[in-house]
């Protein structure tokens, strides 16, 4: 608790380089600690290292898997929109937002409008325009 506190108030204070140093440096001294990783991620994307921040999310995932624990749906939200934003139109951001709009019902016309994109850049119209119909039927209500 002591040590996010600390990497805590050197991000709200603005210091994102001297954060990221630190939390850093704990996850290279100690066991994986899922707090400090999301706080890295954080201090990544205020940063705009957005690549990094999308590393630290997936690597995240990577350890809920493997130790088969329910992974947070925020974790999950945040590297689906880094990839997006990237253009990573990819089956598995497209799995990934399918996935939320089940776990998260009240943001699931964004997460279709994001699926319906993918579909249009994989090359599937079809699915393409039932997502996007769903999606604003779902916006409608």
């Amino acid at each position: 608790a002591v040590y996010l506190m600390k990497g805590e108030t050197l991000f709200h204070a603005g210091n994102f380089s001297a954060a990221k140093e630190f939390y850093r440096n704990f996850l290279e001294s100690y066991d994986w600690n899922e707090l400090v990783a999301r706080a890295l991620a954080k201090t990544h994307e205020a940063m705009n290292e957005l690549a990094n921040a999308r590393n630290v999310y997936r690597q995240i995932m990577d350890e809920c898997s493997s130790c088969h624990t329910r992974l947070d749906p925020f974790i999950k939200q945040r590297y689906a929109d880094l990839c997006f934003d990237s253009g990573m139109y990819t089956a598995e951001i497209l799995e990934l937002y399918l996935s939320l709009a089940q776990e998260i019902p009240g943001n699931a016309s964004d997460y279709f409008q994001k699926v319906s994109r993918i579909y249009t850049a994989l090359g599937n119209e079809g699915e393409a325009r039932r997502f996007r119909a769903i999606s604003e039927k779902l916006a409608s209500k």
